[in-house]
């Protein structure tokens, strides 16, 4: 957060806008706290001045309930200094155009439509339009930066999560270049105690538990668990991962993007899926789709069924 001090530098630079993407869970709501007593700090230091003004958004998905937005007034209440606590909800037209671009036709029954994705795909979807409805509040409040409540486990988890999806190629952009994440070196269970500190554990909303049915559970659901068990007796390799990841370069971009995530597609990604996969890939897909969203949708309707290779067709493949 350096780079969010006070400056008394000649002209005046342009004031700081940062907007604060929250879920009210623990990382997310240590950050805020941590923003505003920085903002706090500055004020009564510098004589009312401050380094940057904060903007906080929750996207609110529609199992969000009154107690959801009870808690955000009482985030108004606790921390004035926010230029502004919000909460937007992801809009029904950008669920539908999704579905439509997959499904490449009008869709009636967009509910119907999302059920038919398992649930790896729902939330991969949800993340997609989460994160471009964060972008375009950004720049409406005319925010230069947006930072993130990630911690250091959260960024394990969303490493080898990205990468089971099949998203390993945009991962190095989103964790490098996606943002900022002023809790990348701090664990899940530091936060946790910062949050005990501050008493703020009464504004954060738990995690849903995930069904005890491994085969119910999405990726994200079963990576999550995982980093939770491994922090408490190996964090090494929370750091590591992460560690990892920024060591990773961000692929040079193409002449086209993904028309659903707009991340990189490579020119050869439908190539590349015919070598690496015994099931067929999708007809035309690797024009308009990145392989990761290949992988959300294939289950949404028949053009994004991938059929399964008979024996035979595996067999006449070799000389016996």
């Amino acid at each position: 957060m350096e780079r969010f001090k006070v400056s008394y530098n000649e002209p005046r630079p342009p004031d700081q806008h940062v907007l604060l993407p929250v879920s009210l869970g623990p990382s997310s709501m240590a950050l805020l706290d941590m923003c505003v007593e920085m903002i706090r700090a500055q004020k009564a230091i510098h004589r009312g001045r401050q380094g940057f003004f904060l903007h906080v958004v929750h996207v609110m998905d529609q199992e969000d309930s009154s107690d959801t937005r009870e808690r955000l007034e009482r985030l108004r209440e606790r921390y004035p200094e926010c230029e502004k606590i919000e909460a937007v909800k992801l809009p029904e037209s950008s669920k539908t155009e999704l579905v439509q671009i997959s499904r490449g036709e009008n869709i009636s029954d967009l509910d119907g439509a999302m059920k038919q994705v398992n649930k790896t795909g729902r939330e991969d979807s949800k993340g997609i339009l989460r994160k471009g409805l964060i972008e375009k509040i950004a720049e409406r409040n005319g925010c230069q930066t947006t930072i993130y409540g990630h911690c250091q486990t959260r960024l394990a988890e969303l490493v080898i999560a990205m990468t089971s999806k099949g998203r390993g190629s945009a991962m190095p952009h989103a964790i490098n270049d996606g943002g900022y994440y002023p809790l990348k070196d701090v664990l899940s269970s530091e936060v946790d105690i910062y949050n005990d500190l501050q008493e703020t554990c009464d504004l954060i909303v738990s995690r849903t538990k995930p069904p005890a049915n491994v085969k119910l559970q999405s990726i994200d659901d079963l990576v999550h668990q995982y980093f939770i068990s491994v922090e408490k007796d190996f964090p090494s390799v929370v750091s590591t991962v992460v560690r990892t990841a920024n060591k990773l370069a961000s692929q040079e971009e193409g002449e086209d993007n993904c028309s659903i995530c707009g991340g990189i597609r490579g020119k050869d990604t439908l190539e590349w899926i015919k070598k690496i996969t015994v099931n067929a890939p999708i007809e035309d897909a690797g024009e308009t789709l990145c392989y990761g969203c290949m992988v959300m949708l294939r289950n949404s309707a028949d053009k994004l069924q991938w059929p399964r290779y008979s024996v035979q067709d595996i067999v006449n493949e070799y000389e016996l």
